[in-house]
């Protein structure tokens, strides 16, 4: 059997046209929402990615910061060091006790005859310059003694002590009371 096809060929035409607008009219939006969903798929995923290594970036930078927080607290250690040992360098080497154990020595070797009026400790905190050398402090010492050998005795084994760099004689002698041979005076030690 064969096939006779009655119809003229621009019916045929029609018809194939027809059946291609159908199918494509069908087959456009479901390409087209495929391409969307596709898209809307791709940048859910490429954020996901991107949200996960800004994460993982994150992560690494952390030891970074951590160890920069690291150097910087090494450094203030560091400075804070310095500052300790400065502040070390500049207290004095004796504690006032020093002082007062060699004036009670002082005293015992003078059989009660050196009497100590007033101690004036004083301590600088003041860093001495490498050109300039600088006492650390001064004692101030008033004392009254009977009689100029005394006098000289006493102020003879505070040097001979080595607890000063320097002892002077801070004030003129005075006589205490003028029926006796007791004498006042003041002595600056330096240390």
């Amino acid at each position: 059997m064969h096939k006779v096809n009655l119809l003229p060929p621009t019916a045929t035409q029609r018809f194939r046209q027809k059946r291609t607008v159908v199918v494509w009219g069908k087959l456009l939006p479901v390409i087209i929402l495929t391409m969307l969903l596709t898209i809307g798929w791709g940048q859910s995923t490429a954020a996901r990615i991107k949200a996960q290594i800004e994460g993982q970036l994150s992560l690494t930078q952390r030891p970074t910061e951590i160890r920069q927080v690291h150097q910087d607290l090494k450094a203030q250690f560091r400075a804070l060091n310095r500052m300790q040992t400065e502040q070390v360098e500049l207290r004095s080497r004796f504690s006032p006790l020093v002082v007062v154990q060699l004036l009670h020595q002082l005293k015992q070797d003078f059989n009660g005859k050196l009497q100590v009026t007033s101690i004036d400790f004083v301590e600088q905190c003041q860093p001495s310059s490498a050109s300039k050398a600088s006492s650390n402090g001064h004692v101030t010492l008033q004392m009254i003694v009977d009689g100029t050998t005394n006098c000289s005795d006493s102020m003879q084994r505070i040097r001979e002590a080595g607890l000063f760099c320097d002892v002077k004689l801070g004030s003129a002698l005075e006589l205490v009371d003028p029926n006796s041979e007791a004498l006042r005076f003041t002595l600056r030690c330096e240390f």
